[in-house]
């Protein structure tokens, strides 16, 4: 009987075990999303800290994906609850089968069913209580489900704000650098003008000093052209004098006398236009080397070279050039130098040749505006010891001292007044005068050689306007007169 009972009680010991176990797996389980939770808040929070330099609108998203995993977390416990609930309920129920199965007992058994059945009350109460607590532990994760969740949104709220002010600093870093690049800017524009304004001061300096020298010529040509009116006007009168005397004679005197004043006018209209086109040349060549000038000089500066040293790559390339035009070698070189530093500098300045997007010079324009100096270095040593083309002479050939069909001037004297009437038949005493030339008569090319040189001896400039005043020769024979006398004279000397 006893093992009977005993038989009997086994199976209500499962039911006893199951409220139990449930109840700490409950807990277990728990505790597990609570922990889930925590490790998934732990993660979500360093995500945030990591993107603190995000903009407003991943910090918005940030917080709305924290309210759909709170939220879960939340459904998720609460369904956790409810399936324990109802594990605690259908423990009740099996316990409530099995008292009513122990009921039916003999009723020998009927004190052992009544201590099972008390047994099963303090199960039921036990279970019960469990399934109390249970709830409670489900409020308490909600609660904390809660707490998390509000103290997510406020770190949500703390990130977006930190955003928003890390973004307004980046603003205003962005505003001061865009404003001290445009400061820098405007300095550098203002260095280009002053330079642009200095050159442009220097070319009309030797504009007025070119002016000054053609006022100058001018009145030299004035005195000239006055002193030449008034031999004429004294050649006229003594023609007039002879035309009394014969009238055929005076006629063709007076004629060959207007055509000598044209000529002798045209000659010095032709050596004024002639001397205005000699210089003309060299005022072009003065606009045009400025004009190269700063576009090599803006390459310079582009490449990363300071003002000072930019400003010497175009004083080597044009001196090349003028160099070159002077000896009659090298031109095309130095013209194709010109031509392309400045077509480089003018497409990269726009952006369409050599620079990238950022307005920078690419590494092979920067090797090629540091190869041109070595390259002119070279051809100026080519130029300088193979010596000029065509060396000036020592000596100039002496040019004939009279105009081929030049007459001589017949030049009668002035019969004062009461002076007696010339012989009949008879022809009045006439003196032979030879009109201007180009210089002296009597002084030859190779004694104006040597009186410039003795001049330049003395250091003063042998200058054509000297020549043309002291001599009175031409402007152009002045000038050959003033080259060969600075030519380095031949080692055997003067004949």
């Amino acid at each position: 009987m006893a093992t009977r009972r005993t038989t009997k009680r086994r199976p209500p010991a499962a039911p006893k075990a199951a409220p139990q176990d449930s109840a700490s797996g409950a807990q277990e389980q728990a505790a597990e999303l609570i922990a889930a939770a925590q490790r998934e808040a732990e993660e979500i929070r360093a995500a945030a800290k990591a993107d603190q330099v995000a903009e407003s609108e991943a910090a918005q998203q940030l917080l709305a994906n924290a309210l759909r995993d709170a939220d879960a977390l939340v459904q998720h416990a609460r369904e956790k609850a409810d399936t324990l609930a109802a594990d605690a309920n259908q423990v009740l129920a099996d316990a409530d089968r099995q008292a009513a199965a122990l009921r039916k007992q003999t009723a020998a058994d009927l004190s052992d069913a009544q201590a099972e059945l008390a047994d099963v009350e303090e199960r039921r109460a036990l279970a019960i209580r469990d399934l109390e607590q249970a709830k409670q532990r489900a409020d308490t994760v909600r609660n904390e489900a809660q707490d998390f969740l509000g103290r997510h949104r406020m770190a949500a709220d703390q990130l977006h704000r930190e955003a928003i002010e890390t973004a307004a600093r980046i603003r205003t870093a962005a505003d001061q650098d865009t404003q001290q690049l445009c400061e820098t800017t405007r300095q550098q524009a203002r260095t280009v003008r002053e330079q642009a304004d200095a050159e442009a001061a220097q070319t009309r300096q030797a504009a007025e000093v070119l002016a000054s020298e053609a006022r100058l010529l001018r009145e030299q040509v004035g005195q000239e052209a006055a002193r030449i009116i008034s031999d004429a006007q004294r050649q006229a009168k003594l023609i007039r004098y002879d035309a009394d005397v014969i009238q055929h004679q005076a006629e063709a005197e007076l004629e060959h006398a207007r055509k000598a004043g044209q000529a002798i006018r045209g000659r010095h209209r032709l050596r004024w236009t002639a001397w205005m086109w000699g210089k003309a040349p060299w005022a072009a060549l003065c606009a045009a080397v400025g004009l190269t000038a700063s576009g090599e000089y803006e390459l310079a500066h582009m490449v990363g070279w300071p003002g000072a040293v930019a400003a010497l790559l175009p004083v080597t390339i044009d001196v090349w050039a003028v160099t070159a035009f002077h000896r009659g070698r090298d031109v095309k070189a130095a013209l194709a130098v010109m031509i392309g530093t400045n077509t480089v500098y003018h497409l990269a300045e726009r952006g369409m040749f050599g620079v990238d997007s950022l307005g920078r010079p690419a590494w092979w324009l920067i090797i090629l505006t540091a190869s041109i100096a070595p390259i002119v270095v070279w051809r100026v040593h080519q130029l300088i010891g193979n010596g000029p083309a065509e060396p000036p002479s020592a000596a100039v050939p002496e040019a004939p001292t009279s105009r081929a069909g030049a007459r001589p001037t017949v030049r009668r004297p002035v019969a004062p007044s009461g002076s007696p009437a010339l012989p009949k038949g008879g022809s009045p005493t006439r003196t032979v005068r030879r009109s201007p030339q180009n210089g002296t008569p009597k002084t030859s090319d190779a004694e104006l050689i040597a009186a410039a040189r003795t001049r330049l001896a003395t250091g003063k400039d042998p200058s054509a306007t000297w020549l043309m005043n002291t001599h009175g020769i031409g402007a152009a024979r002045a000038a050959r007169i003033r080259d060969a006398a600075k030519a380095p004279a031949p080692a055997g000397g003067e004949n």
